[in-house]
């Protein structure tokens, strides 16, 4: 079975064929808490560039009053899907990785390191949730970084199992999952959450997106790092579980047994 690690908000693009696949699950263990926010119109307008590198980041702003004066400015994206997303509510200006360099970024410090020479010296408003796994701020320490924090990961109280074909159904921490299962996750904390419900088993195999969450990996774990999106993840998961045509190859650096 496969099991992506996802908040309950969190957006993901479910047209995808891959998800609707009897083995495929989605796991919430994290709740998105929106937060009341505001930004002074002073510091919108003395603003340079804004930073997203959270979906849920993004879906706070654009339901937000504050749109209106945000939407002209020019905008770094971590994500495709996110620059995506802003062009078509209305945003003017983005930049993403594949503006930049020829691939996509799997680390929020290479992402950082990436959008340096054009951040240097300016006014950066860094749009973000409670918990980072990357520190903007002493990446890019030669520009000006204001950060609004417009959302919360929090665990939620029951854990959820959403088949996604089916609906969901509660799960307890004592239940178990079969050998040989597959585990998405999309951030550290979505691991470090899992690991406190449940015990893992050797045999299970853990994917992350990227460089980040596959570090937070404990070190005796069966691991593989996707170096993509969900659904470059779940495409290597179902390769891995034989239910596609795929023939993937899994390279040495990126792996551990």
């Amino acid at each position: 079975m496969i099991y992506i690690l996802k908040s309950d908000n969190d957006p993901i693009a479910t047209q995808d064929s891959l998800l609707h696949h009897d083995n495929v699950h989605l796991l919430s263990l994290l709740a998105i808490q929106f937060h009341d926010f505001e930004i002074n119109p002073e510091e919108i307008n003395k603003t340079d560039y804004l930073l997203f590198t959270s979906k849920n980041a993004l879906k706070a702003v654009i339901n937000h009053p504050c749109f209106t004066a945000l939407h002209a400015k020019p905008a770094f994206f971590i994500g495709e899907e996110s620059k995506r997303i802003w062009l078509e509510k209305g945003g003017t200006h983005a930049l993403s990785p594949k503006d930049l360099q020829d691939g996509e970024c799997v680390s929020g410090e290479q992402f950082a390191k990436l959008i340096a020479p054009l951040a240097t010296g300016k006014q950066i408003l860094y749009i973000r949730g409670k918990d980072k796994a990357t520190d903007f701020s002493k990446i890019l320490c030669d520009s000006f970084i204001q950060e609004v924090i417009v959302y919360s990961s929090v665990e939620s109280v029951t854990p959820q199992l959403h088949n996604t074909e089916s609906q969901s159904m509660p799960i307890s921490p004592n239940d178990t999952f079969a050998d040989e299962s597959i585990f998405i996750f999309g951030s550290p904390k979505h691991y470090r959450t899992f690991c406190k419900y449940y015990r893992w088993n050797p045999s299970w195999l853990a994917i992350s997106l990227g460089d980040t969450t596959f570090k937070s990996f404990d070190e005796d774990i069966r691991k593989l790092n996707a170096r993509g999106n969900f659904q470059k993840a779940l495409q290597a998961a179902q390769a891995l579980c034989n239910t596609t045509p795929l023939q993937h190859s899994l390279s040495a650096d990126n792996t551990s047994h």
